[in-house]
């Protein structure tokens, strides 16, 4: 979310060290329409960096950090319409399906659905959930199925 503000804040923060709350204070003063929460969370990342003798650049994407982004960030990353992730979010992307074929497939799959419910195709969905079904990715054939199937009913078992 901070993308566009993080050569500012790095900036800022070798500049004078300062608290979050005054980075945040600037930012507002500049238009900035971020809460402060998020730039506090920015900061300590900054901070722990700075501790385990990183570069802050380096923290400034979870898919350029050394460690890579969490499960839940990779999440987030894949079901962002691919124009709207990041740069750094988007090589990640791109190298994790070059290395991996089923993770490409997982990632088309998930782009091809997102772009149904997006464009409200519902005359797609059913030749969708085939093709997921089918596509020998378990956790996808599963939530193809459970599409199928509707929601659960209280006192039915599958």
């Amino acid at each position: 979310m901070l993308t566009p503000d993080i050569p500012y804040l790095i900036r800022r923060w070798r500049e004078c060290g300062s608290n979050s709350m005054q980075l945040w204070r600037e930012m507002q003063a500049l238009g900035s329409t971020h809460s402060a929460r998020t730039v506090c969370r920015f900061i300590t990342q900054l901070r722990r960096a700075s501790e385990a003798r990183l570069a802050p650049e380096t923290q400034g994407s979870p898919s350029t950090r050394p460690q890579g982004p969490s499960a839940r960030a990779v999440s987030f990353t894949l079901v962002c319409p691919a124009p709207k992730r990041s740069q750094d979010a988007q090589l990640y992307v791109e190298h994790l399906c070059q290395l991996n074929a089923e993770v490409a497939r997982a990632n088309q799959l998930m782009q091809a659905f997102l772009t149904l419910v997006r464009e409200r195709r519902g005359q797609d969905l059913q030749a969708w959930m085939a093709e997921a079904t089918h596509s020998g990715i378990d956790e996808l054939a599963r939530f193809a199925r459970g599409l199928h199937d509707g929601p659960p009913v209280a006192g039915r078992r599958k």
